[in-house]
Protein backbone atom coordinates (compact mmCIF):
# COMPACT_ATOMS: atom_id res chain seq x y z
CA UNK A 1 0.00 0.00 0.00
CA UNK A 2 1.12 3.43 -0.97
CA UNK A 3 1.30 5.98 2.14
CA UNK A 4 -0.64 9.51 0.32
CA UNK A 5 1.46 12.26 0.50
CA UNK A 6 1.18 15.89 -0.33
CA UNK A 7 2.50 15.04 -4.29
CA UNK A 8 -0.47 15.57 -6.82
CA UNK A 9 -0.93 15.40 -9.99
CA UNK A 10 -1.24 18.48 -12.12
CA UNK A 11 -5.09 17.99 -13.85
CA UNK A 12 -6.42 21.42 -15.30
CA UNK A 13 -6.28 25.13 -14.12
CA UNK A 14 -5.05 28.59 -14.93
CA UNK A 15 -6.30 31.80 -13.52
CA UNK A 16 -9.58 33.39 -15.02
CA UNK A 17 -7.69 36.29 -16.83
CA UNK A 18 -4.33 34.94 -16.47
CA UNK A 19 -4.18 32.28 -19.89
CA UNK A 20 -3.77 32.87 -22.99
CA UNK A 21 -7.31 34.71 -24.46
CA UNK A 22 -8.81 32.10 -27.17
CA UNK A 23 -10.64 33.05 -30.04
CA UNK A 24 -14.18 34.60 -29.57
CA UNK A 25 -17.14 32.45 -29.96
CA UNK A 26 -20.36 32.32 -28.52
CA UNK A 27 -23.18 29.90 -27.21
CA UNK A 28 -25.92 29.49 -28.70
CA UNK A 29 -29.14 29.24 -25.96
CA UNK A 30 -31.43 29.48 -28.57
CA UNK A 31 -30.54 26.16 -30.21
CA UNK A 32 -29.41 24.34 -26.34
CA UNK A 33 -32.29 25.29 -24.48
CA UNK A 34 -35.05 24.37 -27.50
CA UNK A 35 -33.50 20.60 -27.08
CA UNK A 36 -34.50 20.99 -22.99
CA UNK A 37 -37.49 22.31 -23.57
CA UNK A 38 -36.97 25.58 -21.76
CA UNK A 39 -38.00 28.91 -23.00
CA UNK A 40 -36.53 31.33 -20.67
CA UNK A 41 -38.34 34.85 -19.80
CA UNK A 42 -38.28 38.14 -21.27
CA UNK A 43 -36.32 39.67 -18.52
CA UNK A 44 -33.01 41.39 -18.98
CA UNK A 45 -30.97 42.79 -15.99
CA UNK A 46 -29.06 45.42 -15.86
CA UNK A 47 -25.21 45.10 -17.04
CA UNK A 48 -26.52 41.70 -18.79
CA UNK A 49 -28.23 40.21 -21.85
CA UNK A 50 -31.34 39.20 -21.70
CA UNK A 51 -32.60 36.06 -20.69
CA UNK A 52 -34.17 34.89 -23.43
CA UNK A 53 -31.03 35.65 -26.43
CA UNK A 54 -30.58 33.71 -28.61
CA UNK A 55 -26.18 33.24 -28.44
CA UNK A 56 -24.42 34.39 -25.70
CA UNK A 57 -22.36 37.25 -25.09
CA UNK A 58 -19.15 37.31 -26.52
CA UNK A 59 -16.63 34.88 -25.10
CA UNK A 60 -13.22 34.09 -25.12
CA UNK A 61 -12.50 32.34 -22.22
CA UNK A 62 -14.25 30.10 -19.53
CA UNK A 63 -13.78 29.87 -15.48
CA UNK A 64 -13.95 26.89 -14.35
CA UNK A 65 -13.72 24.59 -10.82
CA UNK A 66 -12.93 20.97 -11.32
CA UNK A 67 -12.19 18.27 -8.95
CA UNK A 68 -10.95 14.92 -9.46
CA UNK A 69 -9.79 11.36 -8.70
CA UNK A 70 -6.15 10.11 -10.00
CA UNK A 71 -6.06 6.51 -9.98
CA UNK A 72 -2.83 4.61 -10.11
CA UNK A 73 -3.22 1.80 -12.45
CA UNK A 74 0.56 0.21 -12.16
CA UNK A 75 3.87 1.21 -10.99
CA UNK A 76 4.78 4.10 -8.16
CA UNK A 77 2.85 6.45 -7.72
CA UNK A 78 4.38 9.89 -9.50
CA UNK A 79 7.25 7.94 -10.22
CA UNK A 80 9.03 6.75 -14.16
CA UNK A 81 7.17 4.05 -15.80
CA UNK A 82 3.71 4.77 -13.46
CA UNK A 83 0.20 4.61 -15.40
CA UNK A 84 -3.17 6.16 -13.92
CA UNK A 85 -6.46 6.75 -15.26
CA UNK A 86 -7.88 10.34 -14.02
CA UNK A 87 -11.87 10.75 -13.50
CA UNK A 88 -12.91 14.61 -13.73
CA UNK A 89 -15.71 16.91 -13.36
CA UNK A 90 -15.69 20.88 -14.64
CA UNK A 91 -18.11 23.34 -13.53
CA UNK A 92 -18.17 26.28 -16.13
CA UNK A 93 -18.55 29.19 -13.72
CA UNK A 94 -18.13 32.03 -15.66
CA UNK A 95 -17.80 33.41 -19.05
CA UNK A 96 -14.85 36.18 -20.15
CA UNK A 97 -13.70 38.18 -22.84
CA UNK A 98 -10.25 39.91 -23.08
CA UNK A 99 -9.85 39.00 -19.56
CA UNK A 100 -12.86 40.44 -18.21
CA UNK A 101 -16.28 39.43 -17.01
CA UNK A 102 -18.82 39.53 -20.80
CA UNK A 103 -21.90 40.51 -18.61
CA UNK A 104 -23.58 37.25 -19.60
CA UNK A 105 -26.80 35.80 -17.74
CA UNK A 106 -24.59 32.62 -17.76
CA UNK A 107 -22.21 34.61 -15.12
CA UNK A 108 -25.49 35.05 -12.66
CA UNK A 109 -25.12 31.22 -12.41
CA UNK A 110 -29.28 31.80 -12.33
CA UNK A 111 -31.38 29.18 -14.94
CA UNK A 112 -28.20 27.45 -17.12
CA UNK A 113 -25.28 25.34 -16.22
CA UNK A 114 -22.35 23.59 -18.20
CA UNK A 115 -20.52 20.50 -16.97
CA UNK A 116 -17.90 18.08 -18.44
CA UNK A 117 -17.18 14.80 -17.62
CA UNK A 118 -13.95 13.76 -18.00
CA UNK A 119 -11.91 9.95 -18.25
CA UNK A 120 -8.20 9.93 -19.34
CA UNK A 121 -5.34 7.63 -19.47
CA UNK A 122 -1.89 8.64 -18.54
CA UNK A 123 1.96 7.64 -17.93
CA UNK A 124 4.70 8.91 -16.03
CA UNK A 125 7.71 9.26 -18.48
CA UNK A 126 10.21 10.48 -15.71
CA UNK A 127 10.06 11.90 -12.43
CA UNK A 128 6.88 14.63 -11.87
CA UNK A 129 6.98 14.11 -15.57
CA UNK A 130 4.06 13.16 -17.41
CA UNK A 131 1.80 12.62 -20.88
CA UNK A 132 -1.95 11.18 -21.56
CA UNK A 133 -2.11 8.42 -23.61
CA UNK A 134 -5.85 7.59 -24.17
CA UNK A 135 -9.19 9.85 -23.54
CA UNK A 136 -12.49 7.59 -23.15
CA UNK A 137 -14.61 10.18 -21.93
CA UNK A 138 -14.74 13.75 -22.71
CA UNK A 139 -18.73 14.61 -22.49
CA UNK A 140 -19.89 18.38 -22.34
CA UNK A 141 -23.63 18.76 -20.98
CA UNK A 142 -26.05 21.74 -20.98
CA UNK A 143 -28.73 22.39 -18.05
CA UNK A 144 -31.60 24.71 -18.67
CA UNK A 145 -34.65 25.95 -16.68
CA UNK A 146 -36.38 28.67 -14.92
CA UNK A 147 -34.45 28.09 -11.21
CA UNK A 148 -35.24 31.35 -9.96
CA UNK A 149 -39.10 30.81 -10.31
CA UNK A 150 -38.28 26.73 -8.77
CA UNK A 151 -38.48 25.02 -12.19
CA UNK A 152 -37.51 21.38 -11.56
CA UNK A 153 -35.74 21.35 -14.75
CA UNK A 154 -32.34 23.03 -14.43
CA UNK A 155 -30.06 21.59 -11.74
CA UNK A 156 -27.12 23.44 -10.48
CA UNK A 157 -23.48 21.36 -10.53
CA UNK A 158 -22.49 21.97 -6.79
CA UNK A 159 -19.55 19.95 -5.74
CA UNK A 160 -21.19 19.57 -1.80
CA UNK A 161 -24.78 18.39 -3.75
CA UNK A 162 -25.44 14.85 -5.40
CA UNK A 163 -22.66 14.37 -7.83
CA UNK A 164 -25.39 12.58 -9.79
CA UNK A 165 -26.71 16.29 -10.83
CA UNK A 166 -23.85 16.86 -12.35
CA UNK A 167 -24.04 16.00 -15.94
CA UNK A 168 -27.78 16.07 -16.29
CA UNK A 169 -29.39 18.16 -18.76
CA UNK A 170 -28.13 17.36 -22.92
CA UNK A 171 -25.15 16.10 -24.28
CA UNK A 172 -23.77 19.12 -26.58
CA UNK A 173 -20.62 18.29 -27.19
CA UNK A 174 -18.10 15.02 -26.69
CA UNK A 175 -14.47 15.03 -27.27
CA UNK A 176 -11.60 12.98 -29.19
CA UNK A 177 -7.86 13.01 -29.81
CA UNK A 178 -6.69 14.07 -26.31
CA UNK A 179 -2.97 15.29 -26.72
CA UNK A 180 -1.08 17.13 -23.64
CA UNK A 181 0.94 16.46 -20.59
CA UNK A 182 2.63 18.58 -17.44
CA UNK A 183 5.03 18.19 -14.99
CA UNK A 184 4.21 17.20 -11.14
CA UNK A 185 6.11 19.58 -8.21
CA UNK A 186 8.86 17.66 -5.85
CA UNK A 187 7.23 18.92 -2.81
CA UNK A 188 4.11 20.99 -3.37
CA UNK A 189 0.89 20.07 -4.33
CA UNK A 190 0.63 21.74 -7.37
CA UNK A 191 2.34 21.43 -11.30
CA UNK A 192 1.43 22.15 -14.69
CA UNK A 193 -0.24 21.47 -17.80
CA UNK A 194 -1.01 21.83 -21.36
CA UNK A 195 -3.78 19.79 -23.46
CA UNK A 196 -5.69 19.92 -26.32
CA UNK A 197 -8.86 17.76 -27.21
CA UNK A 198 -10.99 17.60 -30.24
CA UNK A 199 -14.75 18.53 -29.65
CA UNK A 200 -17.30 17.22 -31.81
CA UNK A 201 -20.67 18.80 -31.52
CA UNK A 202 -23.95 16.72 -30.87
CA UNK A 203 -26.93 18.75 -30.64
CA UNK A 204 -29.36 17.34 -33.57
CA UNK A 205 -30.75 20.99 -34.23
CA UNK A 206 -26.87 22.34 -34.90
CA UNK A 207 -24.13 23.30 -33.46
CA UNK A 208 -23.55 24.09 -29.74
CA UNK A 209 -20.60 27.17 -30.66
CA UNK A 210 -20.90 30.02 -33.10
CA UNK A 211 -17.51 30.88 -34.74
CA UNK A 212 -16.45 34.81 -34.56
CA UNK A 213 -17.86 35.64 -38.01
CA UNK A 214 -21.05 34.36 -37.13
CA UNK A 215 -20.50 30.71 -39.09
CA UNK A 216 -21.09 27.78 -37.09
CA UNK A 217 -17.82 26.01 -36.35
CA UNK A 218 -16.35 23.38 -37.82
CA UNK A 219 -17.18 20.20 -36.21
CA UNK A 220 -13.58 19.74 -34.68
CA UNK A 221 -12.15 22.18 -32.14
CA UNK A 222 -9.34 22.65 -29.87
CA UNK A 223 -9.80 23.10 -25.73
CA UNK A 224 -6.71 24.52 -24.63
CA UNK A 225 -5.87 24.83 -20.99
CA UNK A 226 -2.71 26.26 -18.81
CA UNK A 227 -2.10 26.32 -15.08
CA UNK A 228 -2.21 23.52 -11.60
CA UNK A 229 -4.33 21.86 -9.19
CA UNK A 230 -3.45 21.14 -5.90
CA UNK A 231 -4.54 18.03 -3.77
CA UNK A 232 -7.38 18.01 -1.34
CA UNK A 233 -7.05 18.41 2.57
CA UNK A 234 -9.47 15.33 2.61
CA UNK A 235 -7.09 13.31 0.90
CA UNK A 236 -3.90 14.30 3.03
CA UNK A 237 -3.19 17.94 1.61
CA UNK A 238 -2.91 21.16 2.94
CA UNK A 239 -3.45 24.15 0.59
CA UNK A 240 -7.46 23.25 -0.88
CA UNK A 241 -10.60 22.31 0.74
CA UNK A 242 -12.71 20.97 -1.62
CA UNK A 243 -16.48 20.67 -2.24
CA UNK A 244 -16.80 16.52 -2.62
CA UNK A 245 -15.11 13.67 -1.31
CA UNK A 246 -12.81 10.87 -3.07
CA UNK A 247 -15.37 8.53 -2.16
CA UNK A 248 -18.31 10.67 -3.70
CA UNK A 249 -16.20 11.26 -7.00
CA UNK A 250 -15.26 7.46 -7.49
CA UNK A 251 -19.28 6.13 -6.38
CA UNK A 252 -19.89 8.73 -9.65
CA UNK A 253 -17.61 7.48 -11.77
CA UNK A 254 -18.47 3.51 -10.62
CA UNK A 255 -14.39 3.39 -9.87
CA UNK A 256 -12.77 2.78 -6.28
CA UNK A 257 -11.41 4.72 -3.51
CA UNK A 258 -7.87 3.18 -2.05
CA UNK A 259 -4.52 4.11 -0.87
CA UNK A 260 -3.33 5.06 -4.56
CA UNK A 261 -6.23 7.35 -5.15
CA UNK A 262 -5.88 11.09 -5.27
CA UNK A 263 -8.73 13.82 -4.61
CA UNK A 264 -7.48 16.82 -6.46
CA UNK A 265 -9.53 20.20 -7.00
CA UNK A 266 -8.32 22.91 -9.78
CA UNK A 267 -10.31 26.46 -9.84
CA UNK A 268 -8.78 27.82 -13.49
CA UNK A 269 -9.82 28.61 -16.82
CA UNK A 270 -10.34 27.72 -20.28
CA UNK A 271 -9.72 28.60 -24.01
CA UNK A 272 -10.60 27.71 -27.08
CA UNK A 273 -9.05 27.46 -31.07
CA UNK A 274 -9.24 25.97 -33.85
CA UNK A 275 -6.44 23.86 -34.92
CA UNK A 276 -4.74 23.68 -38.03
CA UNK A 277 -4.55 20.52 -40.16
CA UNK A 278 -1.49 19.83 -39.49
CA UNK A 279 -1.51 20.13 -35.89
CA UNK A 280 -4.39 17.97 -36.15
CA UNK A 281 -1.99 15.23 -38.50
CA UNK A 282 0.72 15.73 -35.99
CA UNK A 283 -1.68 15.05 -32.67
CA UNK A 284 -3.13 11.89 -34.59
CA UNK A 285 0.17 10.11 -35.26
CA UNK A 286 1.28 10.66 -31.86
CA UNK A 287 -1.42 9.01 -30.55
CA UNK A 288 -1.30 5.96 -32.68
CA UNK A 289 2.70 5.57 -31.22
CA UNK A 290 1.27 5.35 -27.96
CA UNK A 291 0.50 1.35 -27.47
CA UNK A 292 0.32 1.80 -23.96
CA UNK A 293 -2.76 3.45 -23.91
CA UNK A 294 -5.22 0.55 -22.91
CA UNK A 295 -4.29 -1.09 -19.84
CA UNK A 296 -6.44 -2.86 -17.32
CA UNK A 297 -6.38 -1.05 -13.58
CA UNK A 298 -4.61 -2.90 -10.78
CA UNK A 299 -6.54 -4.61 -8.36
CA UNK A 300 -7.17 -2.62 -5.13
Amino acid sequence: MIKKTAVALALMAGFAGSAHAGIDFTFNYALANAVEGYTPPAVTVPGYNSYDSALSKVTDEMKFTAESLVSFNGGVPFQSGSTFTDYVIVRIDQLFNDGNNNFDVYNLGSDRQVTVAIVMDGLFVSNQNYVFTSLSRFDVYYDAGDNAAGGAVYTAANFNGPLGNFVDGTLAETGSNLSGGGVTGVTVTDGALNLSVLLTDQLANGDFEVGPTGQLFTKLVSALVNGNNALCTDDGGTQQACGTTEAGLAAFFGTSAGATVFHTRTDGSLSKAVPEPQTLALMGLGLLGMGFAARSRKAK
